[in-house]
């Protein structure tokens, strides 16, 4: 069953937001690689466990708590490549928010997402 990356609520004004997500993971499931090259930040909804893997070859496990935030940025020519996996047994549920406000440009979004500016 695949992963649930669906569009978040329009939390910011879309001048300063490339685009929000709901993501939703069942024990067990996986969102594949993707790349970040905007700032942004993700909350947890929800606890639970998670494993990423980067295209430098790390794996990262993580314990999720309820309302942990990170935010990740990015200098000029600066991405990030990993994936996401629930390993736990609970969903996991996060809220994921890119900035425009970035030194790099925007990548275009895959055909089954849309930005902010679409809605």
């Amino acid at each position: 069953m695949p992963a649930t990356a669906g569009l978040a609520t329009n939390f910011y004004p879309r001048q300063i937001v490339h685009a929000s997500w709901a993501i939703g993971l069942k024990p067990g499931q996986r969102l594949g690689f993707h790349t970040h090259v905007l700032d942004y930040f993700w909350t947890s909804v929800t606890g639970g466990h998670g494993r990423s893997r980067f295209s430098d070859g790390r794996v990262s496990d993580t314990a999720y708590k309820p309302g942990d935030i990170k935010q990740l940025t990015f200098k000029e020519g600066e991405s990030m490549v990993h994936d996401l996996e629930n390993i736990g047994d609970t969903e996991l549920l996060f809220t994921t928010v890119e900035f425009l406000d970035s030194p790099n440009a925007p990548l275009e979004l895959r055909s089954n997402t849309r930005s902010v500016a679409e809605i």
